[in-house]
């Protein structure tokens, strides 16, 4: 599939696989299973979190 078809594809269903715009962090993680907490991104902050 080039580029182009999968923009087509994206600008036509607004999804990406099982991602897709307006789900719920439920319905993603149910599609993909729930984040890792990688943790702090700075020593020095609580926050933010990165997660994957």
């Amino acid at each position: 599939m080039t580029a182009v078809r999968t923009l087509a594809a994206f600008g036509s269903t607004a999804a990406i696989g099982p991602l897709r715009c307006g789900a719920t962090l439920d319905d993603i993680a149910a599609a993909l299973g729930p984040p890792w907490d990688i943790g702090r991104l700075s020593k020095r902050r609580r926050r933010p979190h990165l997660f994957s």
